[in-house]
């Protein structure tokens, strides 16, 4: 069972929402694949 985070009813929407608003998961989701930097040294 997979759950649909843009759908309000669902229970994982309940949980994005008690961890961080919308940015913070694009933030996450986009730090998924490693750390991010400024610039290299």
């Amino acid at each position: 069972m997979t759950g649909n985070a843009f759908d309000p009813d669902c229970p994982t929407r309940q949980i994005l929402d008690r961890i961080g608003d919308k940015w913070a998961m694009l933030i996450l989701l986009t730090l998924a694949d490693g750390p991010m930097r400024c610039g290299a040294r």
